[in-house]
């Protein structure tokens, strides 16, 4: 799997907190296409309730981002608190387990 690391800390995620869920889109999953254009070979939708955050985890031309999202207790979206590139998969797993170490709202 191309997209191995990034997989686990998002399913270790998951099992670590039953309200994590997470939405794969990569490679053409999704039925409909964003504005008639194909997602790419990585994008990914997470929701973090616990966390108050949503994440988008994409690649996009051969660079790996990262899009965090505060969102409110109703699940609204709000500000965005991170935008981050990646050279490798390694550097972004890496980021995301720092991430939901730190759990809660705060980055």
């Amino acid at each position: 799997m191309k997209y191995r690391l990034i997989y686990e800390v998002m399913d270790r995620r998951r099992r670590a907190d039953r309200r994590f869920l997470y939405d794969d889109y990569s490679f053409g999953r999704r039925p409909e296409q964003r504005h008639g254009q194909p997602l790419g070979p990585l994008w990914i939708v997470a929701r973090d309730p616990t966390g108050g955050r949503r994440f988008w985890i994409v690649e996009k031309n051969g660079v790996l981002e990262l899009s965090v999202v505060r969102r409110d207790e109703m699940g609204l979206d709000h500000k965005m608190v991170l935008k981050r590139r990646c050279k490798t998969q390694r550097e972004m797993a890496a980021l995301l387990a720092a991430l939901f170490e730190r759990g809660g709202p705060a980055l």
